[in-house]
């Protein structure tokens, strides 16, 4: 397995770079900033560690499915330009 990049292993989990760094730091993984690469033992500490968080969210009563609010939301839509017919085209 290649190096990964903090960036992409973020995206993997779906949290923020800043989160994951922070966590990489608490855990004694010194990176530089979201472009940093990661050897396969970090990457297999993070993605065990995210996982087992992910497990206790998921049980978790108080769990909020952001993911199904933010599914809820309808965007705006354009409304279209009225021609002025006194304009020269």
């Amino acid at each position: 397995m290649s190096k990964l990049r903090v960036y992409q292993i973020a995206k993997d989990l779906g949290v923020t770079s800043k989160e994951l760094i922070s966590k990489l730091d608490e855990y004694g993984v010194q990176v530089a900033n979201h472009m940093s690469t990661l050897e396969d033992e970090e990457v297999d500490i993070i993605m065990e560690l995210y996982d087992i968080n992910k497990k206790e969210t998921e049980k978790s009563p108080a769990n909020i499915d952001k993911k199904a609010e933010s599914t809820n939301i309808i965007p705006s839509k354009k409304q279209p330009k009225e021609k002025n017919e006194n304009m020269p085209t």
